[in-house]
């Protein structure tokens, strides 16, 4: 299957269907849903499931079976079929590329060339999307691009065992952009860390101008706690790497403005110990900062369980607010 990696089948423009957004981990799949009201949004459902142990392990399905019986239990409360779905980030490649300034139709063509060079595995395995970084700076006689490839039979995994449960996967995207949204204003065209935990791993991504330009992901112990001495050694890292390698050539600004913490089974200790270990900002994320004003519209949802379903409110946004 070519082409699937975002545009999985997209309906109709004139159509606008309900969708839940859908994170998928190796322990769990989390669904969120918003309502529209007038020019608003608000919560409708949320709602998750723990998987089988080994059902999926580091983002590759292992037991389709398994997986589909989560979602088929799913479905019986969730009604509206379609569906945005995250995909694994450790099965991802991310890079960044330049290509000539060409019409928008052409970019496709023109970052097929540059897969091989770039990712390890044949073009022809892969499916792959991109984003512009900054396309309307005119002064530039290229285009900056971040490219994420992903196997194709990756996306026919996940593909299948959505549609074998009875949804209708709408798009697919890599779970880090997905938090990204979630946590950044749409306007925002800064750079930051996001760091993600999840049951035995954390991942560490910079965006800048609302496009992820680099992921890293550390595993934890086995009893699933977060260090912020180790941590905050990674991010060291991760930032070294930032202003050092190239990758953050041509942003406005190679400076980290803030850390942002999400996902599961941190602490406030953890992230005050992040804080004195890097001496950046450090704060946990909120998610509902493109979704609705708090002050206004309080969630039924603890700001706890909140952040755990970043990647799947992110996925859950509005296509009009979409970054």
């Amino acid at each position: 299957m070519q082409n699937l990696f975002l545009k999985f089948f997209p309906p109709p423009k004139f159509l606008d269907p309900e969708y839940s957004g859908v994170s998928v981990s190796d322990t769990s799949i989390r669904f969120f849903q918003f309502e529209k009201r007038g020019d608003t949004i608000s919560i409708k459902k949320y709602l998750e499931r723990a998987l089988p142990l080994g059902a999926i392990v580091s983002g590759y399905i292992h037991n389709t079976d398994e997986v589909i019986e989560v979602l088929k239990d799913i479905k019986k409360e969730i009604k509206t079929p379609y569906v945005r779905a995250s995909l694994p980030e450790e099965k991802a490649y991310l890079f960044k590329t330049q290509i000539p300034r060409v019409a928008v139709k052409d970019i496709r063509s023109n970052i097929e060339f540059k897969l091989e060079e770039n990712v390890p595995l044949p073009a022809n395995i892969l499916s792959f999307d991109f984003a512009v970084v900054d396309p309307k700076d005119q002064k530039k006689e290229h285009f900056d691009v971040v490219v994420s490839a992903i196997p194709s039979e990756v996306i026919d995994l996940y593909v299948e065992v959505f549609e074998s449960a009875g949804f209708i996967p709408y798009s697919l995207e890599i779970e880090s952009q997905a938090i990204a949204r979630s946590l950044l204003k749409k306007t925002e065209r800064g750079t930051y860390v996001i760091i993600h935990c999840a049951p035995h791993k954390v991942g560490l991504y910079i965006v800048s101008h609302g496009v992820i330009h680099f992921t890293s992901t550390v595993s934890t112990s086995l009893k699933g706690e977060f260090d912020p001495v180790d941590i905050g050694t990674e991010l060291k890292k991760v930032v070294t790497f930032w202003k050092t390698s190239g990758v953050s050539d041509d942003t406005e600004s190679k400076d980290i403005e803030a850390v942002f913490v999400t996902g599961e089974g941190f602490t406030e200790d953890f992230v005050s110990g992040l804080a004195s270990n890097s001496k950046l900002s450090v704060s946990v994320g909120n998610v509902w900062i493109n979704a609705f004003d708090v002050h206004k519209n309080v969630p039924e949802i603890s700001f706890v369980d909140s952040v755990k379903y970043a990647p799947a409110i992110g996925l859950a946004l509005p296509t009009h607010i979409l970054i």
